[in-house]
C-alpha cells in the first residue's frame, strides 16, 4: 500500500491501494479491487465503485457516493451520504452533513 502525506492537485483515479494522510484538491474515485484509508482531507467528491474499499477517518468537503463497494466512516463528510448497494458502516462518532452518526446517513 503507497502512503502519501503531500497534496494531489486535481481530481484523482485511485488505482493502487492508498493511505493517503494528505489532501487531494479534487475528488476522488476508488476503483474496483482497490483500497483507500482516507486520513486526509478531499476537498470536492468521494466515489466509491463496485468493489472498491474506503475506510475514511480523515474529511470530505464534498458528497460521498457508494455505488457498491466497502464503506466504512469514521471521520467527516460535509456534504451528502449516497448510495447504490454495496457495505457502508457509519461510526457513531463520523459526522455527514453536520449530524453525528448513522442518523446523518443518507443510505
Amino acid at each position: 500500500m503507497r502512503i502519501e502525506h503531500g497534496k494531489l492537485t486535481g481530481d484523482q483515479n485511485i488505482t493502487e491501494d492508498l493511505d493517503l494522510q494528505g489532501i487531494i484538491y479534487g475528488s476522488a474515485e476508488v476503483q474496483p479491487g482497490i483500497a483507500l484509508h482516507m486520513g486526509g482531507t478531499i476537498t470536492e467528491n468521494l466515489l466509491i465503485l463496485p468493489g472498491g474499499i474506503c475506510k475514511l477517518d480523515g474529511m470530505v468537503f464534498g458528497n460521498v457516493h457508494n455505488r457498491g463497494g466497502i464503506l466504512r466512516i469514521l471521520g467527516t463528510i460535509k456534504g451528502e451520504l449516497t448510495g447504490e448497494g454495496g457495505s457502508t458502516e457509519i461510526d457513531p462518532q463520523a459526522v455527514i452533513g453536520g449530524k453525528r452518526g448513522p442518523a446523518g446517513s443518507g443510505d
